[in-house]
């Protein structure tokens, strides 16, 4: 029986990855710096417009410790480069990827300054010299996966791969639910499948706490490892989370579409509701959530919702940054913070008082 992927009706179809990329180029100037006098300590240093009419940068865009970005090329005419900034977007530089490069729906990260992945949909890279260059990597046989969703390394060698199998037949039009998540040991060179049910939809994100690696499935589930995929737990909850980051002392943090940030220090067993005032928004969600090693934490959400802890989440407070649009992704590395809408990427730097 023909089977048609149901993501096909909205996700961009991509082409496999190939070839060489060494090229670099300097990306024409389109941002502006800005005046100084947000609230709270916090200075707007760059704003990168996005080109109208082209594509927009990659939602789960990279932020690194050295304070470098990491996109796809933000313009479909540079959708066949990843782009790099080491001045927070004031100017950007382009690196060749193999064949088409990333979709908007992409992920860049680094684990250190010399290793990291990228992938969308229907591709994935891997690069083991900063980003100078990229090499295509490939899903197994065996796997079933036809959309790529997330991939999480805890190490330079140790990694997971997650992404849906659900499917929908021709003619009965019989949804076929199903994820997978792969591990390697090499880096990525080879992958095997380590979990698979069919009952979910999507890893939404996933990430490290400790010797655990965590996969927040489908909004209300989360998968848990402990042994590098060996064994698999899960958990499960009522509310509608939205992203899942932990801060430097292992808590885990949620955000959610019903307005809430939650928090669990027991791997997800219990949550607690951190109160702030936009939560009484019954229109409300917030949408990313950040943190840094020093415990700099960032949420935001919609209609230009920010709030900030300093202290890995022992005290939050809302700020008025004069973002007027639904916020997206945010990135930390303290002292700044990028933060990614529809139509612009804003960096701030959060000056200490």
């Amino acid at each position: 029986m023909f089977r048609l992927v149901i993501f096909s009706l909205f996700l961009l179809s991509l082409g496999s990855c190939g070839g060489n990329f060494t090229n670099l180029s300097s990306f024409p100037a389109t941002s502006r710096d800005a005046p100084a006098g947000n609230t709270a300590g916090w200075q707007l240093i760059s704003e990168y417009r996005i080109p109208p009419d082209e594509g927009s940068l990659t939602n789960s865009f990279a932020f690194t410790e050295d304070f470098r970005l990491w996109s796809r090329g933000s313009s479909d005419s540079k959708a066949n480069q990843l782009m790099y900034s080491d001045d927070f977007g004031k100017s950007w530089k382009f690196v060749d990827a193999p064949d088409r490069g990333l979709g908007a729906d992409g992920i860049v990260r680094f684990f250190d300054s010399k290793h990291g992945w990228a992938m969308d949909t229907s591709s994935i890279l891997r690069t083991e010299d900063g980003g100078r260059s990229w090499k295509s990597v490939t899903v197994p046989n065996e796997s079933r996966i036809n959309t790529l969703n997330t991939l999480e390394f805890t190490d330079a060698e140790h990694g997971y791969l997650a992404g849906s199998t659900t499917l929908m037949e021709r003619g009965s039009g019989t949804i076929n639910f199903g994820i997978e998540i792969l591990c390697t040991r090499d880096s990525g060179s080879t992958w095997r499948v380590c979990y698979k049910n069919r009952t979910n939809n999507t890893v939404l994100e996933m990430i490290s706490v400790g010797d655990s690696t965590l996969a927040l499935v489908d909004h209300k589930t989360l998968l848990i490892t402990s042994d590098k995929g060996m064994t698999w737990k899960q958990k499960r909850w009522e509310f509608p989370a939205t992203d899942i980051a932990a801060s430097p002392n292992g808590v885990l943090w949620t955000t959610g579409e019903d307005g809430f940030l939650r928090s669990s220090k027991d791997l997800g067993d219990t949550w607690e509701i951190t109160p702030l005032e936009n939560s009484k928004d019954p229109n409300f969600r917030w949408t990313s959530i950040s943190f840094d090693k020093t415990g700099l934490g960032v949420a935001v959400g919609s209609n230009g919702n920010v709030s900030s802890t300093p202290d890995g989440g022992f005290s939050w407070e809302l700020h008025n940054l004069s973002l007027a649009s639904d916020l997206w992704t945010v990135r930390v590395q303290s002292p700044y913070v990028a933060i990614l809408d529809q139509s612009k990427l804003s960096v701030f730097r959060i000056d200490k008082r």
